[in-house]
């Protein structure tokens, strides 16, 4: 049975291979009261999820090594229950497709409002 972690005591990893998305989205889960750590790479997140416990994974479907969309899958297999958003900037609908096939609990896609990433997380973290 999945226990319900209250919105802003969430320990949320988000993988960002880019400074500037990462310190904008850092920041603003920041002053919600959220715990983030940051990856830059998918091995780098595995590594963190044998140190510590996370609530919710916030992932970019580009990163270095492995994509967004191989990571999901294969924290679906390590970790099923594990919320995880995928972000992306890309326009094609096949994203979606993509997303959905690789077990994501939500799409968010670039460029975002603060109030859309926000919702998602909260949104992701209730369900």
């Amino acid at each position: 049975m999945k226990t319900h972690t209250a919105v802003g005591q969430a320990n949320i990893l988000m993988v960002e291979d880019d400074f500037f998305v990462r310190r904008m989205i850092t920041r603003l889960l920041d002053q919600e009261g959220f715990a983030v750590d940051v990856a830059d790479s998918a091995e780098d997140v595995f590594y963190r999820l044998n140190l510590k416990h996370y609530d919710l994974v916030l992932t970019d479907l580009h990163l270095p090594g492995m994509s967004g969309a191989e990571l999901v899958d294969q924290l679906r297999h390590d970790a099923p229950d594990l919320p995880v958003i995928l972000m992306t900037g890309d326009p094609h609908e096949a994203i979606e497709l993509l997303a959905s096939q690789a077990g994501t609990t939500a799409l968010l896609r670039k460029p975002f409002a603060n109030s859309e990433l926000l919702a998602c997380v909260s949104a992701a973290l209730s369900e």
